[in-house]
């Protein structure tokens, strides 16, 4: 099982630098989302977590919009460096509530498909 680095006072990685954490608020009003990711810890300062992790939130909607046109969101080195995350959101009943599906994880160089992400 992957186990991101916690290194922070909280021992949280913020939504938006795991796949999974952007699966499902792709979907998400953008008010929601500031609100959302505030109390989720935030951008973090530089360094905290990986190279390529988000830092604004123009890049985090960019990145959303993206996630939510594929239906699953990706994070190549967002949460810590080397590693790859490959994740979707299953949404179910009248209301589409959503919930995290089972993502995979690994650490290694990620491929040129997914250098862009």
């Amino acid at each position: 099982m992957y186990q991101p680095l916690l290194t922070t006072t909280t021992n949280m990685v913020p939504l938006h630098a795991t796949a999974s954490g952007k699966s499902w608020p792709a979907r998400l009003p953008r008010t929601q989302l500031r609100d959302l990711d505030g109390r989720n810890g935030g951008f973090g300062e530089l360094g905290q977590y990986g190279p390529n992790a988000v830092r604004s939130f123009h890049q985090l909607f960019v990145e959303l919009d993206r996630t939510a046109a594929c239906g699953f969101g990706i994070a190549v080195s967002k949460a810590e460096p080397g590693v790859t995350a490959v994740a979707a959101a299953i949404f179910s009943g009248a209301d589409r509530s959503a919930w995290p599906a089972p993502g995979f994880a690994w650490a290694r160089p990620a491929s040129q498909s997914l250098a862009g992400w």
